[in-house]
């Protein structure tokens, strides 16, 4: 039978394992009070997938820092480093540092714990107060910088075993029952949580992704699992009934589990409606059944006490390749005839 979402939590909420994911990683953006430097590479460069050269030496707290321009073409490291000389004698301004990568040199500016008011007013005021001297800095009346933004600071993978890291996990699916967005310490709060995991028992993983870490229960193949009808066979079938506005489509909300009455009949902020889906899946697995009703799920070390883990599949959060469905194809496939030529 398939899964009830909207069982009741059990009365003890969650494992041991989740009290401790609860108190992990719940410090705010500032992190590292201790000081000290740190390596890190901004976060621009580990998206676009280039080798850095070297990585730069940030205050530990640090967590971001503000973009000024890119310099591409054959010399594009001597024309920065020139850049760089000539912008620092004119603003005097000395916290300007160049990362270089395989196609081009990046100006950056300074490092900052946040650019938000509410986080931090007087570290906000100071990054904001830089960035607008940046923009403001013009040569023959036109800006050098003509648009700076802040960066979030990429930093090194802690070091774990390699069957913790999610890439090595054999199966198509797993729980997702935490995540970490603070970009100083989520990811050694995304190890130390797997860590604690296992030595609880539980087949535990993690991975970074999108300036967020996570930790993931449990593997299993993709037949633990039977999806229901598609949202896309839906569409269509509404489309063939007239049930679709073409010229005012319906805004999709998906949810993994059930949605709250008030969600009905609501509209977005241009008028438009929402149309609900829950995702129908039947868990066939016992054991992933009994871990999805047990479990919860935690943001920061926030436990949600409503929140069911979230069913998540292996190669979507991997990047690893989805598999292809294929079907032998008839080397001489039988064409019906039409039945109006029959009679000829």
């Amino acid at each position: 039978m398939s899964v009830n979402m909207s069982m009741k939590r059990p009365a003890c909420l969650t494992a041991a394992l989740l009290v401790f994911l609860a108190g992990c990683g719940s410090g705010s953006g500032g992190g590292g009070a201790g000081g000290g430097q740190e390596a890190v590479v901004p976060q621009r460069f580990t998206e676009s997938g280039e080798t850095v050269q070297a990585s730069v030496s940030a205050p530990r707290e640090a967590a971001y820092t503000i973009y000024c321009r890119d310099f591409t073409g054959p010399n594009h490291a001597a024309v920065a480093k020139q850049v760089k000389k000539e912008v620092e004698q004119v603003s005097g301004m000395k916290d300007f540092y160049l990362v270089r990568g395989e196609s081009r040199t990046v100006l950056y500016h300074g490092f900052y714990t946040t650019f938000e008011e509410s986080v931090d007013r007087a570290e906000a005021r100071r990054a904001k107060a830089h960035r607008d001297v940046l923009e403001r800095l013009v040569a023959r009346q036109v800006k050098i910088f003509p648009r700076t933004v802040f960066e979030p600071l990429e930093r090194p993978n802690p070091q774990a075993p390699a069957e913790w890291d999610l890439q090595s996990a054999k199966g198509y699916w797993t729980l997702l029952v935490a995540t970490y967005t603070d970009p100083v310490e989520g990811k050694q709060a995304a190890v130390d949580s797997v860590k604690e995991a296992r030595r609880q028992g539980y087949e535990a993983y993690y991975f970074h992704k999108d300036s967020q870490s996570h930790v993931c229960v449990g593997s299993w193949p993709e037949g633990a699992v039977k999806r229901g009808r598609s949202m896309l066979q839906d569409n269509w079938d509404k489309l063939d009934r007239g049930e679709i506005n073409l010229y005012e489509p319906p805004v999709k909300v998906v949810s993994m589990g059930p949605m709250d009455e008030g969600w009905k009949n609501m509209r977005d902020e241009h008028g438009r409606p929402l149309e609900l889906y829950e995702m129908r899946v039947e868990l066939l697995d016992p054991k992933l059944k009994e871990l999805y009703g047990k479990l919860g799920f935690s943001v920061n070390g926030e436990s949600l006490t409503r929140e069911f883990p979230l069913l998540l599949q292996v190669p979507l959060a991997v990047g690893r390749e989805m598999p292809l469905e294929s079907k032998t194809v008839d080397s001489a496939p039988k064409v019906d005839q039409n039945p109006l030529l029959k009679r000829y």
